[in-house]
């Protein structure tokens, strides 16, 4: 079948836009027998040959080097490759986010991060931004602040058979990171439980007057025995101190017995000393007195001044010491005649 066709072609920019008219239908597409059709040939590209069998659809393709695009895909192409920019921007962000995010950990003053890449250890980092590489490495952190653990009341026998309950407090801290979590799988947990063993063996060799009254000498003998087997880990002992001793009911009865007894005991021998003391202090003076017989006169006098002082009804008239001396002569001389 012949069909006449006649093209007329402008140029739009870089687009030469033919319009293509046919006489007659084309039995392919079924279209009408007047048609014009749209074809956009670009401008300095190879010889690439136009098809008569365009579509209906008229508009003009956006230049793309090197090829030629018919009408039926022009608004396709168009949205695909210019798109929305805002939209493109939106991605990339929300993607820096997230890889920021995935990659970047913030390490603070306090802390050590541990970095394992494919298994193996790195070296401590931080403070600070720590890079991570998805996928590959894996992060740790430790802290190197001043830990406390309370450890648990314990159950103790002393050596003199006294049956008490011990608890105290740990104090330590993380000064090799990477020990810390190497060495050990837990040093919070295996720390404590060190702990633990080590009051139970101290106190179990201790009278029951140490430890109630010589602490300190307990607490250092606990610290060091502590701190030789923690010092694998990476870890410092601060201190190890008994907090509290719990004994029996009956124990505490018999300690508040002896506690009263040594009271009242403590109170007599007060009191004896106090009686000893006056009586030498008697037996000073009557020595003097003795020697000095003007001196009981002196205090004869002195006696009678005391006693005149006093508001009475009755009135004491002391009989002179040397008239009592007189009879004292007369009585002692009596049975010698």
């Amino acid at each position: 079948m012949a069909a006449s066709t006649a093209y007329a072609c402008r140029r739009s920019e870089s687009v030469f836009v033919c319009s293509c008219s046919n006489a007659r239908a084309s039995s392919r597409f079924n279209a009408p027998s007047s048609q014009t059709r749209a074809l956009a040939v670009t401008v300095g590209g190879p010889a690439w040959p136009v098809s008569r069998a365009a579509h209906p659809r008229t508009a003009v393709a956006p230049w793309r080097p090197g090829g030629i695009l018919f009408a039926r895909h022009a608004h396709t192409l168009t949205g695909r490759s210019v798109g929305n920019p805002y939209l493109y921007g939106g991605v990339g962000v929300v993607l820096l986010v997230v890889l920021g995010a995935i990659t970047i950990r913030i390490v603070r003053d306090y802390e050590r991060a541990i970095v394992f890449r494919l298994g193996r250890v790195l070296r401590a980092k931080g403070p600070g931004m720590v890079f991570l590489i998805p996928a590959i490495d894996r992060m740790v952190r430790v802290t190197l602040r001043v830990q406390t653990y309370d450890v648990a009341p314990q159950d103790i026998i002393t050596s003199d058979t006294v049956s008490v309950k011990v608890n105290g407090v740990l104090m330590f801290r993380v000064v090799d990171p990477s020990q810390a979590v190497i060495g050990v799988e837990d040093y919070i947990s295996a720390t404590g439980l060190l702990a633990q063993t080590t009051l139970r063996a101290v106190l179990s060799g201790a009278e029951l007057d140490a430890l109630l009254v010589d602490r300190e000498s307990l607490n250092s003998r606990l610290q060091e025995t502590i701190a030789t087997q923690a010092a694998q880990w990476g870890v410092e002992v601060l201190s190890m101190e008994v907090k509290h001793v719990d004994l029996p009911d009956g124990m505490r009865r018999a300690m508040a017995r002896q506690a009263e007894a040594d009271r009242e005991r403590q109170a007599k021998i007060v009191a004896a000393d106090g009686e000893f003391e006056a009586a030498t202090a008697l037996r000073d003076a009557a020595e003097i007195l003795e020697r000095n017989p003007g001196s009981v006169q002196l205090r004869y006098l002195q006696t009678l001044v005391e006693i005149a002082s006093e508001q009475h009804s009755s009135l004491i008239f002391p009989i002179p010491i040397d008239v009592l001396s007189a009879f004292e002569d007369v009585a002692g001389g009596a049975p010698a005649e």
